[in-house]
């Protein structure tokens, strides 16, 4: 913005003072901000115990942000029935407003593949004053238990997440989309007014403006707001089991732990009054082209672990289930990853030499600028790593 030629106000351009990056630039640069927020908070708790097996806790919580405030009451209960056997539940509502980067109004800049454009373009992600605190209504309930003996421990845990006025970031991909269905043959009427809802945030055409007279494969940048996004759901299961036993002067162990995603449902986005995008799944796809991440339905680990009192071997094999990329319809592989580690200990004094991915495995193929999904999986393939530790008493 130093030159004033290069980024004078014209009509559908910004000017330098709400747009400081430069009207051109691709690779933008960074601007620094003095923001502060003030947060006043009380918070209680009460511990209950009922009976010798049955005890609960309950908690209020209060935030108040100068412009929006809130009252949060949190319940947990636990009860074991037998020695064997605990059940346990948690259930709070929450409360976040949006903190000072979410509400700034100067931008900052992304590149992302857009497919129309079957290009990289800038996307200007801008803070917006109008948010709404995000709140959300959330509960788990599980169960312990040793089975009746002294080797083994398993616990499980259902939890779900229910969130109104999520805050989030538009996705790019949704705005071209309904940037490009608008400008399609025979747009239908909903179509025309998602788009007419989303070309002020679309830039290009040789004039460079946001008035969508442009053809879709003419798009040079888009702008994505910070918003409340729709109602989104999720549930789950958490799953942890472990056996130990004395074993040759030392302690062996072994067990698996995994997480489920049941549902990751999120409802559909409209803006002014038209659907930009409709509702959809996240648990088990890719996600590139909304506001999800990568989302495999299943992650998991099996271990094992033998320690005596110089001598620690640990291995581990990691699992991430299948996920589908609903562009192509094309399934992302499972991966398999093995770890191993050994840490030997003296006085104060222990050394430890670990080599992940022992088969060198290669993350899954993707179709992506990368080949590989970064948000899941590693490209580093095998290495080794050796640390040392020295504890001062």
């Amino acid at each position: 913005c130093s030159n004033p030629s290069l980024n004078a106000t014209q009509a559908g351009r910004d000017s330098c003072a709400s747009n400081p990056v430069g009207l051109f630039m691709f690779l933008a640069p960074a601007f620094a901000r003095d923001d502060s927020q003030e947060v006043d908070s009380l918070f209680t708790e009460f511990a209950l115990p009922i009976t010798d097996d049955f005890d609960m806790q309950l908690a209020l919580r209060y935030e108040d942000y100068g412009t929006v405030d809130s009252v949060d009451p949190k319940v947990v209960m636990r009860w074991s029935p037998t020695d064997d056997l605990t059940f346990r539940f948690t259930g709070q509502t929450t409360f976040r407003a949006p903190h000072p980067d979410e509400i700034s109004n100067v931008r900052y800049t992304q590149l992302a593949f857009t497919r129309q454009t079957g290009a990289f373009k800038a996307v200007d992600i801008t803070g917006n004053t109008n948010l709404d605190p995000e709140e959300a209504t959330t509960f788990n309930i599980g169960a312990i238990t040793d089975f009746g003996t002294d080797n083994w421990t398993a616990t499980v845990d259902y939890y779900n997440f229910d969130f109104d006025n999520p805050i989030i970031t538009e996705a790019y991909a949704q705005i071209a989309a309904a940037y490009a269905a608008g400008k399609g043959a025979s747009p239908t009427a909903a179509q025309t007014a998602a788009f007419n809802a989303v070309k002020g945030q679309v830039r290009g055409g040789p004039n460079y403006l946001t008035d969508g007279s442009f053809a879709a494969n003419e798009i040079a940048r888009i702008e994505t707001l910070y918003v409340n996004g729709p109602q989104t759901e999720t549930d789950g299961l958490d799953i942890y089991i472990r056996w130990e036993d004395d074993y040759a002067n030392g302690v062996l162990s072994a067990g698996m732990e995994a997480a489920y995603v049941i549902d990751y449902s999120v409802a559909a986005y409209s803006k002014g009054g038209a659907q930009i995008a409709g509702a959809y799944e996240c648990a088990g796809y890719f996600n590139i082209n909304n506001t999800c991440r990568s989302m495999p339905d299943l992650k998991s680990k099996a271990f094992v672990n033998y320690v005596t009192d110089q001598h620690n071997f640990y291995g581990a094999i990691n699992y991430i289930s299948s996920y589908e990329d609903r562009r192509s319809n094309v399934e992302i592989a499972p991966h398999t990853t093995v770890d191993a580690t050994y840490t030997y200990s003296w006085d104060d004094f222990s050394m430890s030499f670990s080599a992940y991915n022992l088969t060198d495995e290669q993350p899954p193929f993707t179709l992506w600028e990368m080949s590989y999904d970064p948000n899941t999986h590693s490209p580093l393939g095998r290495y080794f790593k050796v640390g040392f530790t020295y504890n001062m008493e």
